[in-house]
């Protein structure tokens, strides 16, 4: 015969059995949503990527606030930007929800070199809702922005070409220069497909 207190025992085990299945729900639904978002950005990369009509031709447009944290800070590479992106995403084993995110800062100076680019770091775009430490953050603010969006190797002729664009047109730049890889590594591995933005600041 059962008594109050194994009764009670069984209910209480029951109870803790369902709780364990709804947090292993929860962490479904979790990962879903992680998963979901993640697609979600991929959509968009490959979706701004196809309607990018402007390739390899400089443009003034208007950005809202970007808001970067830094992942690596300054270094010197031959290699080209995506090799670049591609590297930092294994070294440093970024997770696949920065598709699209990853960009390098680089100074307006010193653009001539041919062999060796000096960058001020590796930085992904920091989503709204996260909260990072104030010293590893750079702000690009909103407003204008020469821009060019180009599926070639990124060499120092596109940096001068974008800049005399921006002479030409009456505008000061505010450097330094902003390179990301819409469509990177996370998004494609074919390299015809890749689709990298530099932009710079500017002001009349």
């Amino acid at each position: 015969m059962l008594t109050s207190e194994m009764i009670d025992r069984t209910l209480n085990d029951y109870i803790n059995g369902l709780k364990k299945q709804e947090q292993v729900n929860r962490d479904k639904i979790n990962d879903l949503a992680s998963r979901n978002k993640q697609l979600h950005r991929k959509v968009q990369a490959l979706q701004q990527a196809a309607q990018t009509k402007f390739i390899n031709q400089s443009r003034i447009q208007y950005f809202s606030e970007t808001k970067l944290v830094e992942i690596e800070g300054k270094f010197q590479s031959s290699d080209d930007v995506p090799t670049i992106v591609r590297n930092r995403i294994e070294m440093n084993c970024l997770p696949s929800n920065l598709a699209g995110q990853i960009g390098l800062i680089r100074p307006v100076e010193n653009l001539e070199a041919e062999n060796t680019s000096e960058y001020k770091g590796v930085y992904s775009i920091i989503e709204e809702e996260m909260e990072i430490d104030a010293d590893r953050t750079v702000i690009f603010k909103e407003g204008m922005y020469a821009t060019l969006y180009t599926r070639n190797s990124i060499k120092p002729s596109l940096y001068e070409e974008l800049l005399e664009y921006v002479k030409k047109r009456g505008y000061h730049i505010e450097g330094p220069f902003l390179i990301r890889q819409i469509v990177d590594a996370f998004i494609t591995a074919n390299e015809n497909e890749l689709l990298s933005e530099v932009r710079i600041r500017v002001r009349k």
